[in-house]
């Protein structure tokens, strides 16, 4: 698969400006600062990008998943959907479509392996667990799917604010340590050692519902990583020299995020980095 590393171009979605406009005051100059490529996603209804656009695999690959989460099953929820298949005829993308139901933001992928919560299993109820992980394996052409456990309070139930991969060998995750639920803190590490992949832990120190705390959910374009900021100049500084040491050749640049993360999402959750 196409790693986050490989990426030289980012789409936002156009209706971000809108619904965000502080953040993408500031925002914005540090991409133009830091000479990234980017576009807005055309007639988009919500900021979340990376849950409904298309998963790349290769450079002439996507997989456009079915984009049905429970979480947005209600009247309110559906007006929230975005045509992604006018979207992507705007742009010109082909894509390989499945009916397997699945937010991007619960693929979290290397090159050869990709994370996900369980969730997709209470979401395609109708599929036989091993023959929907061997459809996604060849979907996705991956030769390892990491299962983790849903995070209690997570509606979404998505990964990329639990691990993301630093290579095909070594991962970050969250640290548990406060976690109160047991059970999902046992879960968890149990799933990540027998993956049998090297780990590093970041701060994680939740708020409710809300993303803040979570320095897990950067966005890397290329050899730029850019990891939110929530405010607390300790806790970040932390974090910021425990992700340069997984990635010693990146250039890392804080973004201030309380605005999105006060919704629940942050910087890989609006964005949808490809390479073309």
């Amino acid at each position: 698969m196409i790693t986050d590393s490989q990426t030289n171009f980012l789409y936002l979605a156009g209706c971000l400006p809108a619904k965000f406009p502080n953040f993408w005051a500031g925002f914005k100059i540090t991409l133009e600062e830091n000479r990234i490529k980017y576009d807005f996603l055309p007639g988009t209804k919500d900021v979340w990008a990376v849950d409904y656009m298309p998963v790349q695999v290769s450079k002439d690959k996507f997989v456009q998943f079915r984009y049905e989460p429970d979480y947005l099953n209600t009247i309110a929820g559906k007006k929230t959907f975005s045509n992604v298949d006018a979207i992507l005829k705007t742009l010109g993308i082909e894509v390989k479509k499945s009916n397997i139901n699945i937010d991007g933001g619960n693929v979290v992928h290397s090159s050869n392996a990709v994370f996900m919560t369980d969730k997709i299993f209470k979401e395609n109820k109708e599929s036989d667990k091993q023959e929907l992980l061997a459809t996604l394996k060849d979907l996705l052409e991956v030769e390892n799917i990491y299962l983790l456990p849903r995070q209690p309070g997570d509606y979404t139930g998505h990964s990329d604010g639990m691990v993301r991969f630093v290579d095909d060998r070594t991962i970050l995750v969250n640290d548990y340590s406060g976690e109160v639920n047991e059970a999902f803190k046992k879960a968890f590490f149990i799933a990540i050692n027998n993956c049998g992949l090297d780990y590093h832990i970041l701060p994680y120190t939740p708020l409710g519902n809300e993303a803040i705390g979570c320095y897990l959910n950067y966005l890397q374009v290329g050899n730029v990583i850019f990891v939110p900021s929530f405010g607390n100049e300790a806790e970040e500084n932390i974090a910021l020299q425990k992700i340069q040491i997984c990635f010693p050749s990146c250039k890392l640049v804080s973004v201030p995020c309380m605005e999105l993360a006060a919704k629940g999402g942050i910087l890989n959750c609006i964005s949808w980095n490809i390479y073309k």
